[in-house]
């Protein structure tokens, strides 16, 4: 008789089996091909399989007499059975050949990103960028167009550049404006836009009344920034490439992914609500609880400009997603993105 361990042994064997061949072929796998990987009679492999389709790693489409895995069967390939492949020496070549190609801007390094991650992967290639409000303040300006209004020429490490136009509560000198420029260019140079708009807030309540109304002043027009409309950008590419795997011939799932490429807002949605760990997550199916999501996968991993956390990058593909290749490579450009965005202050 077989005891537990080996049980379990058995069973996670049998699972990585029908997940390999299943990512491989796109098609149910029968008890005679598990069989045959695994030197052992049909019967024990049916058994093993009913198994595990009553605790839900595998199903049985009504059309066939195979199996497929569930999300809970890839979630626990993904954290316990996953063997990560090494990237293949061409593939590294193709990527450094790629960004040797010159770019004028990063707006321009991160859309090559997005191309070589879906070109590389045969997924969506996707990086979201918080490139304003997460940006780093390099320079700061403020001139005095009128008694309330005010232009704000603002620049950060990033190469952002934009003028604003912003209207204060109260009429204020051009003396004071040079006073806050001073202000925000020497004591918060390098510090992000909420950074700096947290800071002000915490001095608000510290400052003595000698200095408020510098800042409050300067807290008025960072928020009057920040509300103006600087938002985290998007950069997507190979969408194409999800539309060429044969599951996606179905109608009513070509639909389903088609809605839900085109709400780029959702994405980002997905994208930022953890910005602050940089660690490679994968979100798998319909336990991301996003509508449209059922047939879809997502790998992601963070990037760091100036030391800080400066965005996500990574892949959506179908749940069948050759994990073991796309995680290094998912991993290998969040690094690579880091180092170059490094070399670019």
């Amino acid at each position: 008789m077989v005891n537990e361990k080996d049980k379990r042994i058995r069973e996670e064997r049998v699972l990585e089996i029908v997940i390999q061949s299943y990512i491989l072929t796109g098609t149910p796998v029968s008890s005679r091909y598990v069989s045959r990987k695994l030197d052992l009679s049909s019967a024990t492999i049916r058994n093993i399989m009913a198994d595990l389709e009553d605790t839900g790693f595998i199903n049985h489409p009504h059309t066939s007499a195979g199996r497929v895995p569930t999300d809970k069967g890839y979630r626990l390939y993904v954290d316990s059975l996953m063997r990560l492949k090494k990237i293949a020496d061409k593939e590294i070549d193709a990527i450094r050949a790629e960004y040797r190609s010159k770019l004028k801007s990063l707006e321009d390094m991160f859309e090559k990103t997005a191309h070589i991650l879906s070109n590389v992967t045969n997924c969506a290639g996707l990086i979201l960028f918080q490139n304003e409000e997460q940006g780093f303040l390099k320079h700061i300006n403020l001139v005095l167009l009128s008694k309330k209004n005010v232009l704000v020429s603002l620049e950060l490490k990033t190469g952002f550049i934009k003028d604003y136009i912003i209207e204060i509560d109260y009429p204020a000198a051009q003396i004071l404006l040079d006073e806050i420029s001073n202000f925000l260019n020497k004591e918060l140079y390098n510090m992000t836009l909420k950074e700096i708009k947290d800071y002000l807030v915490k001095n608000l309540e510290e400052e003595r009344e000698v200095s408020y109304r510098l800042v409050e002043t300067a807290y008025e027009i960072m928020v009057a920034i920040l509300m103006e409309g600087l938002h985290k950008k998007l950069y997507f590419d190979g969408t194409s490439h999800i539309l060429a795997y044969p599951e996606f011939k179905d109608q009513r799932k070509l639909e389903s992914v088609l809605k839900f490429f085109e709400d780029r807002e959702t994405i980002s949605n997905i994208l930022s609500g953890d910005l602050e760990d940089d660690n490679l997550k994968i979100y798998i199916g319909s336990e991301s609880g996003i509508h449209g999501f059922d047939e879809l996968s997502l790998i992601t991993a963070g990037f760091k400009f100036s030391d800080k956390n400066a965005g996500k990058l990574g892949v959506i593909g179908p749940t069948r997603m050759d994990y073991d290749r796309v995680v290094p490579i998912v991993d290998l450009l969040s690094n690579a993105l880091t180092k170059i965005l490094s070399f670019n202050e």
